[in-house]
């Protein structure tokens, strides 16, 4: 997603906006998004998807798939293993260029999980190491989300209404909260029994605060 689109009108903007630009918006359908200069992103995604056009069972299971890879890197072990367990994750999130997304699956958004995979184990490499999680997200995601690009593709009002509903996205939310709350408990029991140094207490007290930031307010 661009983060500033300067030409946004009722034509080009979601759906769901459009009636910000023009009143009577309201009974349109958006249309795909039309290239902006202040785009910062290599390539543009979807610009020939017909409006409606839904999610594959071989979409589903192509991003099932790469979510599974995604959760098995914490199961790689760290310190021993360190730059392999950043190469492959990095490798993970840039693979992500040659899946489609319309939209109307849940699975793209359960990718962060990353972050507390990143934030955990860069502490169990400990030092300065328990700071990755800066460079991952002031560095590594905004690469990827300009080399990755933009998705230019919309859907019909009818569809938008439908996925509001959609059980599968309000079950995601549902999930935030023990998410959250089992990465808070597991920090405040790293901070009491696990050894850390006042270096990287301030680690994961900076981390802890970008997961509740990013999947607690975004995500949720």
């Amino acid at each position: 997603m661009p983060l500033f689109e300067a030409n946004a009108s009722a034509d080009t903007a979601c759906i769901s906006t459009a009636p910000v630009f023009v009143k009577f918006a309201v009974q349109l359908d958006g249309k795909p998004k039309s290239y902006d200069a202040s785009w910062w992103a290599v390539m543009e995604h979807n610009a020939g998807r017909l409006p409606g056009t839904r999610s594959s069972w071989a979409i589903s299971a192509a991003w099932f798939a790469f979510l599974a890879g995604v959760a098995s890197t914490a199961l790689i072990p760290v310190p021993s293993h360190w730059g392999f367990f950043i190469a492959i994750l990095i490798g993970f999130i840039f693979s992500s260029i040659w899946l489609p997304d319309h939209g109307d699956t849940v699975l793209p958004f359960c990718t962060i999980i990353i972050l507390p995979i990143v934030v955990f184990k860069s502490l169990a490499m400990g030092g300065l190491w328990s700071y990755s999680i800066l460079l991952f997200v002031f560095v590594v995601i905004p690469l990827a989300d300009f080399i990755v690009g933009v998705d230019v593709g919309n859907q019909t009002r009818e569809i938008q209404k439908e996925l509001h509903t959609a059980f599968r996205f309000e079950l995601l939310t549902l999930l935030v909260a023990p998410g959250i709350l089992g990465c808070l408990g597991y920090a405040a029991w790293l901070a009491n029994f696990g050894g850390l140094s006042l270096l990287e207490l301030g680690g994961l007290s900076i981390g802890t605060g970008i997961i509740n930031g990013v999947v607690g307010i975004v995500a949720g």
